[in-house]
């Protein structure tokens, strides 16, 4: 082993200091024992004593070459030499030098590997892959640091980043595409930065000075900019003050189905409505959308009706778009397309889509003309002067 030990000594010596012969002979030996047997293990304190070493390297063409080795300890030892490994790259992607910067950006491909496989393969999550994976989202948040400090206005002229002339800043954008490429490493990082944007807010938040609907309409605000995770704790929040404010089953509701969590979305969709009905016993024959404060009410109906259509429970929903209808005949809400796409044997998801569709193009003909049909025969929406109803 001593004898191994002294070869990957010599052929890093060279590579700091050979010319190209050398070094190519050195990087060649370099990857014939990396893919040997039993030889890995040697070489995380090689190198780590190496990275010492870099800044003395006179010539760019042997830092090239060492930064092209230094992929092999990236792959083999990036799990336990994450952070020193990132370090050492982030200072060598922000050198002036085009060709070096590459070469960084392609070895830090290879260090990522090391969290990223951990995601694709979905394997057992331990403490040391939670850290590995929060360092990992750190160094995300460390690139976009750094191309904040490299910004110039020159480079917003250009749409896409391979059209950018050489610099730090476009190394850096390489390196951060690379970092979040893959759907997956997208998805979980931008869960964790949620959850570190909503710890820094709510480390300056107030919970104890609002009433209930102070902390309803924050959290909306939140909700608007895709900060669920600070809607959820405000909102939480306005339950323990009203555990039957229904406002906030109702923001709960939106924060889930944003967050993609279904379960809960559909248990605050439940406890809406049952708030509701606790709020009214005897069920009014109207209720004036006017009334802001009526409206949590309209939306527990409405999205509890919307579940039981996504069922297929079609009668219970019928009904609960019809007493929409009854309480408020102008339909704010706009149960009656929900209504009129259930009488066409749509979905909610369906006619969900067709809203999305219509917004898009600003062009709503085809909820309307469903909505004409199936009125004509069904009968549930009084058209008011101005309305659509050819």
């Amino acid at each position: 082993m001593n004898e191994v030990n002294d070869i990957i000594s010599k052929c890093l010596e060279l590579i700091r200091t050979g010319n190209a012969e050398e070094i190519n002979n050195a990087q060649q030996t370099i990857e014939k024992l990396w893919n040997g047997k039993n030889i890995k293990k040697l070489w995380p304190s090689i190198f780590i004593n190496e990275i010492e070493k870099f800044d003395s390297i006179k010539n760019m063409r042997n830092k090239v070459a060492f930064i092209s080795v230094f992929k092999y300890p990236c792959l083999s030892y990036g799990k336990d030499n994450y952070n020193l490994f990132a370090d050492f790259l982030f200072n060598v992607i922000q050198n002036k030098n085009g060709k070096l910067r590459t070469e960084a950006v392609y070895t830090f491909d290879d260090l990522i590997i090391n969290p990223i496989s951990i995601l694709v393969l979905e394997q057992k999550i331990g403490e040391k892959e939670k850290k590995l994976l929060m360092d990992f989202y750190k160094s995300i948040d460390r690139a976009t640091e750094l191309i904040k400090k490299y910004m110039e206005p020159k480079y917003q002229e250009y749409e896409y980043i391979e059209d950018m002339p050489s610099s730090v800043y476009k190394s850096l954008q390489f390196l951060q595409y690379n970092m979040l490429k893959g759907s997956l490493a997208n998805l979980h990082y931008e869960k964790y930065r949620q959850e570190k944007e909503s710890n820094d807010i709510m480390s300056n938040y107030n919970l104890d000075n609002k009433d209930k609907w102070d902390l309803y309409y924050d959290a909306m605000e939140y909700l608007d900019t895709n900060l669920t995770k600070v809607a959820v704790k405000i909102l939480d929040k306005a339950l323990l003050i009203d555990n039957d404010f229904v406002a906030a089953h109702v923001g709960l509701v939106s924060a889930y189905e944003m967050e993609g969590n279904i379960k809960k979305m559909n248990q605050h969709i439940k406890l809406g409505y049952k708030k509701t009905l606790k709020k009214f016993p005897v069920i009014p024959e109207r209720l004036g959308w006017g009334d802001i404060d009526n409206r949590q009410y309209f939306r527990a109906v409405f999205y509890r009706a919307s579940s039981l259509q996504k069922k297929n429970k079609i009668k219970e929903a019928e009904k609960l778009y019809k007493l929409l209808l009854k309480w408020e005949p102008n339909d704010n809400i706009g149960a009656r397309y929900y209504l009129a796409g259930l009488y066409e044997g749509l979905s909610a998801d369906e006619i969900d889509a067709l809203f999305e569709k219509g917004n898009k193009e600003q062009k709503w003909d085809i909820v309307e003309n469903i909505l004409v049909r199936q009125n004509k025969i069904h009968n549930f929406f009084i058209y008011i002067d101005g309305d659509f109803d050819d």
